[in-house]
């Protein structure tokens, strides 16, 4: 790798380490991770996920079963949701998802440039969305 892209990518990535939205997830990720009682409703979503999963799966089904479950299913994501921790958290993760989209679409404008949203290039950059 060239000396000064690799200079480049590491300010980048001090930049993008030090930038507001990445302290914002590493905060609201912190907050949620030590939250016992919403890892505990993950967890008993994520283990409830699994059983309707498995019995649906089955060539006999439950179906009172897997109502029942569904409703449970849905109550625990809701009270999930409604935890101002899990709100902050996905809140922070979906900035910085787009974030990395916003970086990868920038570098398949380069690379790729046919897979950008308008086509190829035409050279006319006034007239691209890609490389801004």
């Amino acid at each position: 790798m060239d000396e000064s892209l690799r200079k480049a990518i590491e300010d980048f990535l001090t930049a993008f380490r030090n930038c507001e939205a990445v302290r914002r997830h590493n905060e609201a990720k912190e907050a949620y991770l030590s939250d016992g009682h919403l890892l505990t409703l993950v967890a008993e979503y994520n283990m409830q996920g699994q059983i309707l999963r498995d019995e649906g799966a089955k060539p006999e089904r439950d179906e009172q079963l897997i109502a029942e479950i569904t409703a449970k299913l849905k109550d625990t994501y809701d009270e999930i949701m409604r935890d101002e921790k899990m709100a902050a958290f996905t809140k922070a993760q979906d900035e910085i998802t787009a974030i990395l989209q916003d970086i990868n679409k920038g570098i398949q404008s380069i690379v790729q440039p046919e897979s950008v949203e308008g086509g190829a290039c035409s050279g006319q950059c006034s007239t691209c969305g890609g490389c801004r």
